[in-house]
């Protein structure tokens, strides 16, 4: 969910109970109880994350027929996405992605592509964003 709010998304979360950390995120609405498809209104991107499998698969099946993406995050087949594991330096961000089979796979292997990138490639990529927007201005 914090990670959503980075880039700007207002985010909800359903849950009967909520982690202490979950509760001090900041962008982050926290509903308390059961999922019910009036949780759906006014959504377009929705992720299932619950711990049943049959309620995931029913939030699914809701959106589908709303027309909004949903993510299941125990059924890639039910999911109309999958994120990114990002790594984020400066001006550079670096995503890996294994379609959601292996979150832990894609998130250590964007440490470690982050790890290779030196303080030299990161100002180089400066000089080359002043100048595109040098040649925008033009």
């Amino acid at each position: 969910a914090e990670k959503l709010t980075e880039f700007g998304a207002d985010v909800t979360c359903v849950s009967e109970k909520f982690s202490p950390g979950f509760v001090g995120l900041t962008k982050v609405s926290c509903v308390k109880g059961s999922y019910n498809t009036s949780h759906l209104n006014g959504m377009s991107l929705v992720v299932a994350a619950t711990d049943d499998p049959v309620v995931n698969t029913e939030i699914y099946e809701n959106c589908q027929l709303r027309g909004i993406l949903c993510m299941t995050v125990d059924a890639t087949s039910a999911s109309d996405y999958s994120f990114m594991a990002t790594e984020v330096k400066d001006d550079l961000l670096i995503g890996v992605s294994t379609y959601g089979k292996s979150p832990s796979y894609s998130k250590a292997l964007a440490g470690q592509l982050m790890a290779t990138i030196s303080d030299q490639q990161l100002d180089a990529l400066e000089q080359m964003i002043k100048k595109r927007k040098k040649n925008q201005s033009n």
